[in-house]
């Protein structure tokens, strides 16, 4: 089983891996069983691929422990990473399970998916043994080749148990082992984007066929979305997870389509979508996690779980420089705080609060009435604000004073509209009552804002009224 020599010298890995398993077959023939001699060759060849020489014997491969991690240069190990040699080994390794389903195939009474099986279980035991050493023989230096073995070998399992409906004891363990060593390959910066897009495109295809698997997806999610400095990976799993939701939802895949969406409510997912909302200052990840809790709400029959503080993290985008992700922000906050059964009123007083204790300029306000404007009428009603202001007994002069700014930004507003007639009732209803406010009010400052109001109306539309 010299494949490594092999691939090396340029042989193709489909031949390569023909070679392999037919070694494989021959060699356990004559027991009927695992040839733990082949099982050795094959070990020691896949550790010398990632520059590892091991000397594993048949009796190792038996007991699974007393490896001799110390004599194969385990305390100076180093990964170097040759990209022609390694880039041949990892398609060999993926073409290993496509050789065992054809030679299956063609031969239904062969052993070869039993024996292929077994020799993963054999290698996944090496593997355990090499994890549990102590930090002098730098086994963190192998996380990273052992985990882009692992996922190439997890692939091919996964494709094993898709297609041919394996019923073999042990295949869930081996799954599952190699699935969370390949998931320590996330952590490394040139391994980190094919496994986390091919991890994400084989759960979107089959999510939902087993509850072991949906559990293995959301520990990716959990692990992936933690990652930092991965942006791309970040939007491009947001993204997978809007065609899932739809996809289930077509497929009327209730219990399923049920534990995705519980999963994704969950606290810790939560934190997850807030921290982007709250600290990215990507602008592709941001318009990614609003368009996902975008497209994530209509599956949510309650939307209590969504804290006050998660909606003005939203509500805070609506203050952002990017006018897509303004407006976008502005319209899911509108859309969940209606559908908490938030009155107008309330939504109102809401956005007119956060923005007093978030801002203390007054530069921003027109962009944050322009982001909201659309998605809320309500707050096109200046009668509403005058309001406000006679009814606001006890609260600070701050807030009267932002009350009157908000009334000029939003008459302002009103003013861009070439049709008069759109907003003839708010003219009416400004020019009526603003004599007796200033009447009304003891407050000379509150006076001096709206008295703006006159030098921005045209003077034939202040006598019309």
């Amino acid at each position: 089983m010299n494949f490594v020599a092999a691939l090396t010298c340029g042989t193709t890995p489909e031949v390569v891996a023909s070679r392999c398993l037919n070694q494989l077959l021959l060699r356990s023939e004559p027991q009927g069983e695992l040839s733990l001699e082949a099982a050795a060759d094959f070990i020691n060849e896949l550790f010398k691929a990632i520059g590892l020489h091991t000397q594993i014997s048949p009796q190792q491969c038996e007991t699974g422990k007393d490896f001799d991690w110390d004599a194969a240069g385990c305390r100076r190990y180093i990964f170097h990473r040759n990209s022609i040699f390694f880039n041949s080994f990892e398609l060999f390794l993926n073409q290993l399970s496509k050789t065992v389903r054809n030679i299956q195939a063609k031969a239904v009474e062969s052993k070869a998916f039993i024996l292929y099986l077994q020799l993963l279980g054999v290698w996944c035991n090496c593997c355990m043994d090499l994890q549990k050493q102590d930090s002098d023989m730098q086994v963190k230096f192998l996380v990273e080749p052992i985990a882009r073995i692992n996922y190439q070998l997890f692939l091919g399992v996964h494709q094993i148990k898709r297609k041919c409906g394996m019923d073999f004891g042990g295949l869930d363990i081996i799954s599952r082992y190699l699935l969370n060593s390949a998931l320590h390959g996330l952590y490394y910066e040139e391994c980190h984007p094919y496994i986390a897009e091919g991890l994400s495109k084989i759960i979107e295809q089959y999510f939902g066929t087993s509850s072991a698997f949906n559990e293995d997806a959301f520990q990716f999610y959990r692990l992936v979305f933690r990652l930092g400095h991965h942006k791309a990976t970040h939007c491009g799993v947001f993204k997978s997870l809007i065609r899932m939701l739809d996809k289930l939802l077509r497929q009327q895949s209730v219990s399923s389509h049920r534990q995705l969406v519980s999963f994704l409510i969950e606290k810790s997912m939560q934190e997850i979508y807030y921290t982007f909302l709250k600290l990215e200052r990507t602008k592709g990840l941001l318009k990614a996690t609003l368009t996902f809790l975008e497209k994530l709400k209509p599956h949510l029959l309650d939307l209590e779980c969504l804290s006050q503080t998660f909606l003005e993290a939203i509500l805070r985008l609506a203050l952002h420089k990017d006018e897509n992700i303004s407006l976008t922000a502005a319209e899911l906050y509108i859309k969940i705080a209606r559908a908490k059964t938030c009155t107008d009123d309330y939504i109102l007083k809401h956005i007119l609060e956060f923005y007093l204790e978030e801002q203390t300029n007054m530069e921003s306000m027109m962009p944050y009435v322009n982001a909201l404007w659309s998605y809320f009428p309500y707050m096109q009603s200046i009668e509403i604000y005058f309001k406000l202001l006679k009814d606001a007994g006890n609260v600070p002069d701050t807030m009267h004073y932002f009350v009157a700014q908000f009334i000029i930004v939003v008459y302002k507003k009103i003013l861009e509209y070439d049709d008069c007639e759109r907003y003839a009732n708010e003219f009416i209803c400004v020019y009526k009552t603003l004599p007796t406010l200033f009447k009304e009010s003891n407050s000379e400052c509150v006076n001096g804002i709206l008295l703006q109001i006159y030098s921005l109306s045209d003077q034939k539309m202040l006598f019309s009224t």
